[in-house]
């Protein structure tokens, strides 16, 4: 079981360990030069954006769902928790080209909030 969970971690952090090795290849001022062009600046900003929007919203709701299987008489109250936790079962891209492909004009940005 132990072997199972360090090559799973292995598997894991190869990657990194190659980004990291490849990113230091030309040295620590290439690194600080590629880190601060605009265009790495404009997407870190983007990401970081998209992540605040995400985790507000994602609050918002889990909670308002919570506390409506929780607290009040539902109809359908087992439903709604099948619901709820599906998002944790089904992968992510998976859903994401599913929405796309039912609604074309969420593919971007707004798509993603």
């Amino acid at each position: 079981m132990r072997s199972a969970a360090v090559v799973a971690t292995a598997a894991a952090t190869l990657p990194l360990v190659y980004l990291v090795v490849r990113a230091t290849e030309r040295g620590w001022p290439g690194v600080k030069a590629t880190l601060v062009r605009p265009h790495t600046v404009d997407l870190t900003v983007r990401s970081l954006e998209l992540a605040a929007i995400v985790t507000a919203l994602t609050v918002v709701i889990g909670v308002a769902l919570a506390w409506l299987v929780t607290r009040t008489d539902l109809p359908l109250r087992r439903g709604v928790q099948v619901a709820a936790g599906l998002p944790l079962a089904l992968p992510s891209f998976v859903a994401a080209w599913s929405w796309i492909g039912f609604r074309p004009e969420l593919a971007g940005r707004s798509g993603a909030v």
